[in-house]
């Protein structure tokens, strides 16, 4: 907990070396709430190897767990297409502070869904108000 300077480094694989990005974060607690998918259209995503491809109109099942220490407050799986930033599918988890929570949802790619480029996203909060995202991109065609 507490006040912490966060530095980012940025170096390519030829030695050049972008400037430092300092900023500072206030840590309010010690966990931020975390994603687990334990699968993804029936496949564990830890077997991946690329981007996935899901079709227009397609339904795929999301299986997982969203937990915090503090307790989970809100939870929600967004489908955003990345050319505009655009949500085409959402849905909230049921939370109500439990620390842990298992949860089985269809994601519905809309049958008019434009190809390209789109993210899953997921996000929660805890009972303290501590935020967080993540996801993973996908090709929708």
């Amino acid at each position: 907990r507490g006040i912490w300077d966060l530095v980012v480094s940025v170096v390519d694989a030829e030695g050049n070396a972008a400037a430092d990005v300092i900023t500072t974060v206030h840590v309010e607690n010690d966990h931020l709430p975390e994603f687990s998918l334990a699968s993804v259209a029936g496949v564990d995503p830890s077997t991946w190897e690329g981007e996935q491809i899901w079709a227009p109109g397609s339904t795929v099942n999301l299986t997982g767990s969203v937990s915090d220490s503090d307790g989970v407050a809100e939870a929600e799986v967004l489908l955003i297409r990345e050319s505009d930033e655009a949500v085409v599918w959402s849905a909230e988890i049921n939370a109500a502070g439990e620390t842990t929570i298992e949860f089985s949802m269809d994601v519905a790619v809309p049958s008019d869904a434009a190809e390209g480029e789109y993210h899953l996203e997921m996000e929660a909060a805890d009972a303290t108000g501590v935020e967080m995202h993540t996801g993973f991109h996908l090709e929708v065609e």
